[in-house]
């Protein structure tokens, strides 16, 4: 399963053997190098839960029958601090070995007679390799899920589009363990500016970028980096809006909830399965980030129009007002001043009584047109310098 690399050692795991024969160490050890594995032995047991307090190992092969302390009291120390250690309980004595209850206790992952034979122990010491990968991998998947959770409120909060997008990319990275990465945006048409454009539509859809890594700078620079390959799978994942392997990495389309594209995300140097499927989750969210941050946007716009005319209609009514205002002390000078004394004296009442601005703003108007009538009066009554019958 791994004679690829038998002439190579590596650390991706680290295996620790622990027998008090020193010939079943060195024979173990020179087993397991020639696999392609790390490892390291140890005759103490005392000595060996000393090293697995310093150091982290996957997988420990242990001897049952040993001094000062057996395997089982060795491995229930260890379950004290650590429940991921794979453990392979060796025993030469087949009537003496713990029974099935005392290996589940112990959460004990396998169990080898030592034998001139080394087939069963290479087989269980694969085995148990493939666990540990599984684990691992498990592990990753949890870790990135828990990623992705609490970064979701940080890319969801009402913030401008460049910082959502800055902060989806450094998400990202550590779900993927890389370090570039890029994402495109196409603004909304309904943001874009069209008074730069002579027939008053824009052209094209303007493209928001950001980068790390490699991909860190401005579009310009950006645009350099990008080779036919790259360009190829960007184009393909914004029209079929579905996740495209590059080159050097994986493109991430950036879809609404009608499948309309927003954009895309690359990021490079992706190849686990783990970290793709981690990826097309996190881009579902941050789509979803990005499309609400232009539906804000373009409430934004709408409601800074409706205030803008509001404010227009509220002007022209005032502007009206003040043109009535005006004709009543041009109908009787005698009274010129009198409508504005009045709103003076209103507003004063008004704020004693705790009126709101709402309320205050109403007592203005009516204190300028209590007086309205007079412009419909005839003169001959108005200027009547007499009193007035009772008629």
């Amino acid at each position: 399963m791994r004679k690829q690399r038998s002439q190579e050692v590596s650390q991706e795991y680290k295996i620790m053997v622990v027998d008090d024969e020193e010939g079943i160490i060195d024979t173990v050890t020179a087993l397991l190098m020639r696999s392609g594995y790390w490892c390291k032995g140890f005759t103490n047991p005392l000595e060996a839960l000393e090293e697995l307090e310093r150091e982290h190992y996957d997988l420990l092969i242990l001897d049952y029958f040993m001094q000062p302390l057996h395997g089982d009291e060795v491995v229930a120390r260890i379950r004290k601090k650590d429940y991921e250690l794979y453990i392979l309980l060796l025993t030469g004595h087949k009537e003496l070995a713990p029974p099935v209850n005392t290996l589940k206790s112990l959460a004990i992952q396998a169990y080898c007679e030592k034998s001139d034979r080394t087939d069963q122990l290479q087989l269980l010491v694969e085995s148990g390799i493939k666990s540990i990968e599984q684990m691992r991998t498990i592990k990753q998947f949890q870790d990135g899920l828990n990623s992705i959770l609490g970064a979701v409120p940080k890319i969801y909060q009402l913030q401008p589009i460049g910082n959502i997008l800055e902060e989806i990319l450094r998400q990202i990275l550590p779900l993927v363990r890389g370090e570039d990465a890029f994402i495109l945006v196409d603004e909304l048409p309904e943001l874009l500016d069209t008074s730069e454009f002579s027939d008053g539509e824009p052209e094209e859809r303007k493209s928001i970028f950001c980068g790390i890594g490699m991909y860190r700078g401005s579009v310009d620079s950006f645009t350099s980096l990008l080779d036919h390959g790259l360009m190829e799978a960007v184009g393909r994942a914004r029209t079929d809006c579905s996740l495209t392997f590059a080159p050097e990495g994986v493109v991430l389309p950036l879809c609404d909830e009608q499948r309309r594209s927003l954009g895309v995300i690359y990021a490079r140097n992706v190849s686990s399965e783990y970290g793709i499927k981690l990826l097309e989750i996190y881009a579902h969210q941050a789509s979803s980030s990005i499309s609400n941050a232009f539906l804000h946007s373009l409430v934004n716009i709408k409601n800074e129009e409706l205030y803008e005319t509001y404010a227009q209609l509220k002007q022209r009514y005032m502007d009206t007002v003040e043109v009535l205002r005006l004709a009543v002390d041009a109908k009787d000078e005698y009274t010129r001043g009198h409508s504005d004394r009045v709103v003076d004296l209103s507003l004063e009442i008004g704020r004693d009584l705790g009126f709101s601005e709402g309320e205050l703003e109403e007592l203005r108007v009516a204190g300028l047109f209590h007086d309205i009538g007079k412009i419909g009066t005839a003169d001959d009554i108005l200027l009547k310098a007499e009193s007035l019958t009772k008629e």
